[in-house]
């Protein structure tokens, strides 16, 4: 099973960007997926198609159209999560009511669920593990699930501290199947990669704008030049392997400021 994760384009009506331009990197991604050999099962995107200046998704439907392999995408915290519905309710496979879904590809499954509590922060609620555990129950091949806000521990404080109920809940109905399960999110603006309750976990880089690397609850909130990127996963009944491609941005980053403090330290890394 191949899969493509998009992640994090947050496509603006106004064109402004503070690194590239969106629109084209989403062009450029669309165009390497639809010349890919062998031939993707899907296109998952895994969140914050939109910016919050728009709810308007005719802006990016007819990139997106243009892909030749099933899309599956998913709302992110910057998307409005009814016009999101609105927007894709021809995707397949949604489980009724909800922006989850399971899409059986040849050789697994592809699962969805949406991370967005109603409030707007993330959340995971006992009725999506329980309709999870029964999705996995009924199958027996390899599991590629994705969702928009980690639900692990990434390391970095900006997100392990912010609240996620259900989080632990849903980790722990995973670990009884780590070892046929793969889980990816989006939401960090950077890859994180590594193992966590023997479950392979992953996050996307952006479509959009990087972040800096934050190991430190007071790091600033600084964009990187790094280019934009998708990832690959190639996923069979012995493990999973995961390729970033990077998508080269039209125009020159903007230089990166506040990141080293006035002894030449990076403050992203170090107190």
């Amino acid at each position: 099973m191949i899969v493509v994760q998009l992640s994090d384009l947050h496509l603006r009506a106004d064109g402004r960007y503070p690194r590239h331009d969106a629109g084209d990197t989403l062009a450029t991604a669309v165009a390497v997926i639809n010349r890919m050999r062998p031939r993707p099962d899907a296109v998952l995107f895994t969140g914050d198609i939109l910016d919050r200046s728009t709810r308007d998704y005719g802006l990016v439907r007819p990139a997106l159209d243009r892909i030749d392999v099933p899309l599956l995408a998913l709302p992110g915290n910057h998307d409005d999560g009814e016009a999101f519905r609105r927007a894709f309710a021809n995707m397949p496979a949604c489980a009724p009511g909800t922006s989850d879904f399971a899409y059986a590809c040849p050789d697994g499954l592809v699962i969805g669920l949406d991370s967005n509590g109603p409030d707007g922060s993330a959340a995971i609620e006992a009725g999506q593990c329980e309709w999870l555990e029964a999705v996995l129950r009924d199958s027996a091949g390899p599991a590629l699930i994705g969702l928009h806000h980690p639900p692990f521990r990434t390391g970095m404080p900006r997100y392990d501290e912010a609240p996620f109920p259900g989080a632990d809940a849903l980790m722990w109905l995973l670990a009884k199947h780590a070892a046929r399960v793969r889980l990816v999110a989006g939401h960090t603006h950077r890859p994180v990669q590594g193992v966590v309750d023997g479950i392979a976990i992953s996050t996307a880089p952006p479509l959009g704008y990087t972040l800096a690397l934050a190991l430190v609850p007071d790091a600033p909130h600084a964009h990187t030049p790094e280019a934009p990127a998708m990832q690959i996963h190639q996923i069979d009944a012995r493990g999973a392997i995961t390729h970033t491609l990077a998508l080269a941005p039209r125009a020159a980053p903007q230089a990166m400021t506040g990141m080293l403090d006035d002894q030449g330290r990076a403050r992203i890394i170090a107190p």
